[in-house]
């Protein structure tokens, strides 16, 4: 039917025509297809579909500067439908799943800009002369865009085009916009929040969604939209009366904010929070509100000091050679990288030898595939990234443990060294992964063998490596073995460090320290 179309002048009514017809087809044909095993013709429907909606913007006028009304909007409500017809039926979904994977890169592009297209010119049709007649709009349908194009993200390889065109920022700006206007949704509150809470990336999520979408939308206003929806909503008691699709917001910032990339966004964000927001949140009422927002400011500032050493002093990078690293952190003048593996840097040629007769070789071919396979899945950390879980391990200890662990150290007197007895060395662990993070306290073989889904965490030769040292040590000095598990979407990122206590200075030394990404988890 869309390809008695043709002819350029009735193309458009062609493809509108087509897409009445194929909705209907989708609509009370669905269930008859799927008794009769006709997925070829269902999947033919949802191809027309979506190419009538990418035919429609051929030649078109660039969409802030089409001079269509209100009503002339209304002409393309077919091409909508069908689109959102496919996205909203179960059976649809994923034969549009299929369609959109078997698309070239061009094509794939084509489709991502349409929904930018189509954003866009909403906005231009719709926004009104005066700011006060925000709140009586309609929004729906850029819900339904925004939606959408959040469900065809699904698929990796178009979340990769989808976030690259420039999506995300620009819907973020629309919501920024239209925030007066109200949710389409029963519970009320702004469309901005609805929009937010549709493109805010929650439970199972690949790594690459975080790592590229957080930051777009915390740059964007998503801590604001939060904040003003908490004051205005309180903590719901119940989860029909939230405004949120999923759980708690800032639970799975938090949660996420561990990468540097993230935290950077996270914390440029608070700091242009419009000064009014923490004044009037630590004045409410609520006790709630006030425990959820202090608690999330008071667990993400510990990545503060973290990002302050990592990317503000003269220790970027901490050299991989095992003996150079043990007992004093090692200023990188130069850094010098295996060029095989590019995994491990060293601070001299002679640090990269001594590592390479020790532990390297084994590592060597595993790393670099695994390297690999990180940057593609988009959860590969780079050495100086590295270093910052190595930095927020030494934030953990001296927040949240030092206090409990200093009555129990032995304090040299005059002239006299205190030996510590020869027991095992505690471990403290701390999970990211929670609100407030979890602090445990483990022994050596209990570290080793932590699993997940049938995993071994911190098994390999570098983890072992440090805490046997440390096991075996006969030092005056405490040395507390410090390690974390941060959960990054299909990822997890495991940190270990073991750091010299300065006693007097109540300061941490680093004396070796390993990070190691695991996965894909699921």
């Amino acid at each position: 039917m869309v390809d008695k179309a043709n002819d350029f002048e009735t193309k458009h009514f062609g493809d509108l025509w087509a897409a009445k017809h194929l909705c209907r087809l989708v609509i009370y044909g669905t269930k008859l297809y799927e008794q009769e095993e006709g997925w070829y013709s269902l999947e033919m429907i949802v191809k027309h579909l979506l190419k009538g909606w990418l035919r429609s913007l051929e030649g078109a006028t660039p969409a802030d500067q089409t001079m269509m009304s209100p009503a002339d909007y209304k002409f393309w409500g077919p091409l909508h439908k069908g689109l959102f017809q496919c996205i909203s039926e179960i059976s649809t979904t994923s034969l549009l799943w299929t369609v959109v994977v078997a698309l070239d890169k061009k094509a794939m592009k084509k489709v991502a800009d349409s929904l930018s297209y189509r954003c866009t010119e909403w906005a231009t049709v719709h926004r009104p002369k005066r700011k006060e007649d925000i709140r009586n709009m309609n929004c729906s349908d850029l819900v339904d865009l925004v939606s959408g194009a959040f469900q065809i993200a699904t698929l990796p390889t178009f979340d990769r085009v989808l976030l690259k065109s420039g999506f995300y920022s620009l819907v973020m700006k629309l919501a920024m916009e239209f925030r007066d206007a109200r949710t389409t949704k029963a519970c009320g509150g702004s469309v901005a929040t609805e929009i937010a809470s549709h493109l805010l990336p929650t439970k199972n999520f690949r790594a690459s969604t975080l790592v590229g979408t957080l930051p777009i939308l915390l740059e964007g206003g998503l801590l604001e939209i939060i904040f003003i929806d908490l004051l205005a909503m309180g903590v719901a008691k119940n989860d029909s009366a939230s405004r949120w699709f999923g759980d708690d917001p800032l639970f799975y910032i938090f949660r996420a904010c561990h990468h540097p990339r993230i935290y950077e966004a996270l914390d440029s964000a608070n700091r242009i929070l419009p000064p009014w927001i923490e004044t009037v949140i630590e004045g409410d009422p609520d006790p709630a509100v006030r425990d959820v927002y202090s608690t999330f400011m008071k667990c993400a500032r510990l990545y503060r000091r973290a990002g302050q050493e990592a990317y503000h002093t003269d220790l970027p990078f901490n050299c991989a050679c095992f003996e150079h690293q043990q007992g004093r952190e090692v200023v990188m003048t130069s850094a010098f990288q295996c060029s095989r593996c590019k995994t491990a840097v060293y601070c001299s040629p002679r640090c990269q030898r001594s590592d390479w007769e020790r532990l390297h070789p084994e590592e060597c071919v595993t790393q670099r595939r695994h390297r690999i396979e990180s940057e593609l899945a988009g959860a590969w950390l780079s050495n100086r990234e590295q270093t910052h879980y190595i930095h927020a391990l030494k934030a953990f200890f001296l927040k949240n443990v030092v206090g409990d662990v200093l009555p129990s150290i032995p304090h040299p007197t005059r002239g006299i060294q205190v030996m510590s007895p020869n027991t095992p060395v505690p471990i403290f662990l701390t999970i990211t992964s929670q609100m407030p993070v979890i602090n445990e306290t483990c022994f050596a073989m209990e570290l080793l063998k932590l699993e997940e889904n049938g995993r071994t965490l911190f098994s390999d030769a570098r983890f072992r490596a440090i805490v046997n040292v440390i096991q075996s040590l006969e030092s005056t000095e405490f040395i507390a073995l410090v390690a974390s598990l941060s959960r990054l979407g299909d990822y997890l990122i495991c940190a270990l460090g073991a750091f010299l206590l300065e006693r007097e200075e109540l300061g941490l030394e680093l004396w070796n320290g390993h990070v190691q990404i695991i996965g894909p988890m699921y």
